[in-house]
């Protein structure tokens, strides 16, 4: 994966299985990560470990979308 410093990206589904990959590639990646799910990271997660900002949403209702 090319080298993305500063850009900032958005995962949904960020606190699942997926997410506790994806995520952590990105950050390595350079891009600056948002997280967001409608379940929090568990704490012991690496996402969790991470410091990575999270934004508790369910993507079907407009006005947590325009939170997150």
């Amino acid at each position: 994966m090319a080298k993305k410093e500063g850009m900032k990206v958005l995962v949904t589904g960020a606190a699942g299985r997926l997410g506790n990959f994806v995520v952590p590639a990105l950050i390595e990646a350079g891009y600056r990560v948002v997280g967001t799910d409608q379940v929090p990271y568990a704490p012991d997660s690496e996402n969790a470990k991470l410091n990575v900002p999270f934004v508790r949403a369910d993507l079907t209702n407009l006005g947590d979308c325009m939170r997150a």
